[in-house]
C-alpha cells in the first residue's frame, strides 16, 4: 500500500476468516516506512500515485487515495569473488549472523583480503549463503549476506 508521499506499508489478506492485526490490516494501516524508489532524470522519486492512475493501472486505487500493489521479491547473488570492503558496504544491505553462531563446521573461511573475510557453508563457493565480514565506518565488525533483494511492483514480470 503506497501513500501520496511515497511511504509504503505491508498489507496482509488472510486466506480464511482470520483476524488480521491492525498494523497489517488494509483498512486500518498506520505503519508506513520510507522506501528507496527509483528516480527520474530530474531526481524526483517515481512511485504509484492516484495522479498517475496508480502506476498506469499497475496498482489499484483505494478509497483512501492510496495505491494497493501486488509485489514480487527478486533475490540475486551479488559477488562471485572477493570484493573490496567498499563494494561490500555499498552493495550488500542484508545482515547475516556471525558464522560462529552456527554449528562448528557449518561455515569456513573461503578466502580473505586485507579488509574482507568470506565465509561459505561447506566448500560450495560463492552462494546466497555466503557471509562477508567487514568493518564499517564506525569501526564495528558487521556480517552481510551475499544477496540483493529487489521488490518489483505489479502483476507483470
Amino acid at each position: 500500500k503506497v501513500q501520496i508521499g511515497g511511504l509504503a506499508a505491508i498489507v496482509l489478506y488472510p486466506e480464511q476468516n482470520a483476524t488480521v492485526i491492525p498494523y497489517v490490516n488494509p483498512d486500518r494501516q498506520i505503519n508506513y516506512i520510507s522506501f528507496p524508489w527509483p528516480k527520474d532524470v530530474v531526481g524526483d522519486e517515481i512511485f504509484p500515485t492516484m495522479d498517475d492512475d496508480c502506476g498506469n493501472g499497475t496498482c489499484a486505487l483505494l478509497q483512501d487515495w492510496t495505491c494497493l500493489c501486488d509485489v514480487n521479491v527478486i533475490e540475486s547473488l551479488v559477488f562471485s569473488e572477493v570484493p573490496t570492503r567498499d563494494d561490500v558496504l555499498t552493495r550488500l544491505k542484508i545482515g547475516a549472523f556471525e558464522p560462529d553462531y552456527f554449528d562448528i563446521g557449518d561455515y569456513e573461511i573461503l578466502e580473505s583480503s586485507t579488509d574482507v573475510r568470506v565465509y561459505t557453508r561447506g566448500s560450495t563457493g560463492y552462494t546466497a549463503d555466503t557471509i562477508f565480514e567487514v568493518t564499517n565506518e564506525y569501526r564495528e565488525v558487521i556480517y552481510l549476506k551475499n544477496i540483493e533483494s529487489i521488490v518489483a511492483i505489479g502483476k507483470n514480470d
